[in-house]
């Protein structure tokens, strides 16, 4: 598992693709974050509550446990698990849709523009953000 970099933050990214959740990773650790990646929407639960992630990428389309499924989940954790911030990373269905229904903080389209991923990160990740002191 990565160490956060300076200025840097634990992000977790649940995707069944494997060339995009490596091209995630790649991306946001050149950026300082340390990220943990699963395909698994079950194995992402157990990752919130024992790595306390500051921010979720999350695929809508997942085996076993769509991302619906995923976020209900964890929003019956409770604090500080139901705090972790939501970016979905989709080109499933109607994008906007599902943003508001799960009560996501950001989309990112598939195929996305890199620019525009470490943009809208950055932006989940900004201070102002509920859950931003966790170390």
């Amino acid at each position: 598992m990565a160490e956060v970099g300076v200025g840097g933050h634990r992000v977790l990214v649940v995707e069944d693709n494997t060339a995009i959740a490596r091209l995630l990773e790649e991306l946001l650790t050149d950026e300082g974050h340390a990220v943990q990646c699963t395909g698994s929407g079950l194995e992402g639960l157990t990752i919130l509550r024992t790595w306390e992630p500051h921010l979720v990428l999350l695929d809508m389309s997942l085996p076993g446990m769509d991302g619906d499924a995923f976020r209900a989940a964890q929003l019956e954790f409770g604090p500080p698990v139901s705090d972790i911030p939501v970016v979905l990373v989709t080109g499933s269905g109607n994008p906007e849709d599902f943003v508001e229904r799960i009560g996501a903080v950001g989309l990112v389209r598939k195929p996305f523009d890199l620019d525009q991923l470490i943009d809208v990160v950055e932006s989940a990740l900004a201070p102002s953000r509920p859950g931003d002191a966790r170390a």
